[in-house]
């Protein structure tokens, strides 16, 4: 029971996350810019006694942008000196056993549907992958919006609230948090915004903090 309520309780701090940007943002990060004597950028990460250490260092990206996404994740990685040494792999193309090491892991990122043929072939190249998305579809997501309602039940979030546009879940292979396997997202905005959090979540960056700092928004993080 206190397992049960303390997942609940994580949950719901994340969801509340989601909708406040004060509850997100915590204390006020102290930053650098980026322009200020050639030096790199200092961001906050979410957990600041693990960093990026929870991150797999070879990544196998699924995802219907999957091309535009690897260069972004490419940026972020040349902008931030700590995050050199991880490698981004497209999931369609044959991965080579020397790559899949056991320090490695998957990212799906769909937008706003699951029904994209080239996604669903990359997530199927990867039995563990398949049934980890099948998961976060049929049972994570309802979790989530189950969890939304009970916090409008208990005033927490306010009556009408519109459900969330983005949901995301890390997996990892045993209940204590260690090296996560999956990190996989779905985004139902309109304007496919979620992956301006999903991307530096993926390394424990804190999206504020990266966005604030000018290296996780729109075309500075294209390069334009």
């Amino acid at each position: 029971m206190k397992l049960r309520t303390t997942k609940f309780m994580a949950a719901a701090i994340a969801i509340l996350a989601s909708y406040s940007p004060a509850i997100a943002a915590g204390a006020p990060p102290t930053l650098a810019s980026p322009s200020d004597s050639g030096t790199l950028p200092t961001i906050e990460w979410n957990m600041p006694g693990l960093k990026d250490e929870a991150t797999p260092k070879t990544l196998v990206l699924c995802s219907q942008d999957v091309d535009e996404q690897i260069e972004l994740y490419k940026s972020l990685i040349e902008k931030i000196g700590t995050l050199k040494g991880y490698t981004i792999l497209d999931g369609n193309e044959p991965i080579s056993p020397t790559k899949a090491t056991e320090n490695s892991g998957y990212i799906v990122f769909i937008n706003k549907s699951a029904n994209n043929k080239e996604l669903m072939d990359c997530i199927s190249n990867y039995p563990e992958l398949k049934s980890i998305f099948t998961d976060f579809v049929q049972n994570k997501i309802p979790s989530q919006q189950s969890i939304v309602q009970e916090l409008i039940r208990t005033g927490a979030l306010p009556p009408g609230m519109p459900p969330s546009q983005c949901y995301s879940r890390f997996y990892y292979p045993a209940e204590e948090h260690g090296r996560w396997i999956a990190y996989v997202g779905i985004d139902y905005s309109a304007d496919n915004s979620c992956f301006e959090d999903f991307l530096p979540n993926t390394f424990g960056i804190s999206p504020r903090s990266c966005q604030s700092v000018g290296i996780c928004s729109g075309g500075e993080m294209k390069g334009k």
